[in-house]
């Protein structure tokens, strides 16, 4: 009786260890798929800056250009268009660049998130695998432990499953 109870924490033992190499493995996941979702947005704020500094030198460039053409209206109009259209084509440059720039960001959080995403996965079937095999060698040494103690005492063993049957036998009556 004793072995069957030592058995029987046993396997309690290693349920309580699958579950707590469960909830570590779902820890790691959920602290991956963190880190990546953190890193994806520190991403698009540097992005978004890096565009919002772009649209002010634009726009600083273009106010200046608009200056220089009022203060010289007659031969400086022609200079003026100049710098304006040169202005804005940087600026559209810029922009472009800036935009170029926060793609390959974008597209390099999105590997990095994939990446963390396809580890954490792995991590998480390593840990079931192992959770598993555990699981397995727990039941099979139970197992064991049940056929050793059946032919040792046999009558006992008899009498301890007769008397399961009665109780589930009870048990299934009042559920009727």
């Amino acid at each position: 009786m004793a072995d069957r109870k030592d058995t029987f924490e046993q396997g309690k033992a290693a349920l309580r260890d699958i579950k707590d190499s469960l909830t570590e493995g779902a820890e790691g996941v959920r602290d991956g798929v963190s880190r990546a979702a953190e890193e994806a947005s520190d991403t698009v704020h540097n992005v978004t800056d890096t565009v919002r500094a772009h649209g002010r030198r634009a726009a600083h460039a273009a106010r200046a250009g608009v200056a220089a053409a009022r203060e010289d209206l007659g031969d400086a109009a022609a200079d003026a268009a100049d710098e304006i259209e040169d202005g804005f084509e940087s600026a559209n440059d810029a922009i472009d660049d800036g935009l170029e720039e926060a793609g390959d960001d974008l597209a390099d959080a999105v590997e990095a998130g994939k990446a963390a995403w396809a580890e954490a996965t792995e991590a998480v079937r390593e840990v079931s695998r192992d959770a598993l095999a555990s699981a397995r060698d727990t039941i099979a040494d139970a197992q064991d432990g049940v056929r050793e103690y059946v032919r040792a005492k046999p009558l006992n063993a008899l009498a301890i499953a007769g008397a399961a049957g009665f109780v589930l036998a009870l048990l299934l009556r009042r559920r009727r």
